[in-house]
């Protein structure tokens, strides 16, 4: 774990220069959006309560990585 953390702080000064890093996040960030819209009009079509709340929460957990990985974007690479 130790090891990763040290292996991303370095690769975060890659978002600084607009570098490969910075490329793969950003296409992350458009696939992600992607998948939560899909699984958004799946929730919308699900006709047991269960489903579309499990649908619900699978589309949210996307929207929010989705955010979590912009916020990381901005803080690093101003």
């Amino acid at each position: 774990m130790i090891i990763l953390k040290y292996q991303m702080v370095g690769r975060l000064a890659d978002l600084k220069h607009g570098g490969d890093m910075f490329q793969d996040l950003k296409k992350l960030i458009v696939d992600l959006s992607s998948i939560q819209v899909i699984w958004d009009t799946e929730a919308k079509t699900r006709r047991n309560e269960a489903d579309r709340m499990y649908a619900t929460g699978v589309s949210d957990g996307f929207k929010h990585a989705a955010v979590a990985l912009e916020s990381i974007i901005r803080k690093y690479s101003t």
